[in-house]
């Protein structure tokens, strides 16, 4: 039997691996596809861009009319993807995982005015590197805080950020990790995530050692193999 079948609980009572969908929200047609699947959180990437809440994961590129990430690059003259209209489109029992992105201090005040009028009382939950923006959502008992780590100083500054108790879980670049480093994690926090992780095998070797999320452009394959 796979480790991904009664793996510790997250966020609650399940006696599952907690599974995200990695950008699934970045489109309406992914968000349903996610939200058929049952995955446990639907994550959308959020960016504060001239006094509106955008969903997408491309960067701008200042005054140049383009959006970017790596190799790919898109005219920034198309339409956008509003988060209302993502919040909207969402049936009433999905949980959002918002993956804060940049570093503009105006988003997480509009993220939480725009959920308090279109989904009162909704569950959601914020992520981002950037984790001055998640200070606003530590007093919502309705919001799970996730402190997302990039990179080596970011792991050695955590301990400090998290002396509180403040965060709900750690999300990680799965390749950071090792046992030593995802037991240290999780005497931290109760719920460690590891990111992208589209391999179930890859996914029972990081289950082994701790971890009990899983964050997935592949989540229909942890999906079936969770209720097989």
């Amino acid at each position: 039997m796979s480790a991904l079948v009664g793996a510790p609980a997250v966020f609650g009572a399940s006696p599952r691996l907690l599974i995200v969908a990695h950008r699934a929200a970045n489109e309406l047609a992914a968000l349903r596809r996610a939200e058929a699947t049952g995955v446990d959180l639907v994550e959308a990437d959020i960016w504060y861009w001239r006094g509106r809440l955008e969903v997408r994961h491309l960067k701008t590129l200042g005054r140049v009319p383009l959006l970017w990430d790596k190799w790919r690059l898109e005219g920034s003259w198309r339409p956008r993807l509003l988060f209302d209209d993502v919040v909207r489109a969402a049936q009433p029992a999905t949980e959002f995982m918002f993956d804060l992105k940049g570093r503009d201090r105006a988003l997480p005040p509009l993220l939480r005015a725009t959920m308090e009028r279109l989904a009162a009382g909704r569950r959601y939950t914020v992520s981002s590197q950037s984790w001055r923006l998640l200070e606003p959502f530590r007093s919502l008992d309705a919001v799970r805080v996730v402190h997302s780590v990039g990179n080596a100083r970011m792991l050695r500054a955590l301990p400090h950020w998290l002396a509180g108790g403040a965060a709900a879980a750690v999300a990680i670049d799965h390749r950071a990790l090792t046992p030593a480093r995802a037991e240290a994690l999780r005497r931290m926090t109760p719920t460690l995530f590891a990111w992208s992780v589209n391999d179930v095998r890859r996914a029972d070797e990081l289950v082994s050692w701790g971890v009990n999320g899983i964050i997935s452009d592949a989540y229909t394959l942890y999906c079936a193999q969770a209720t097989a």
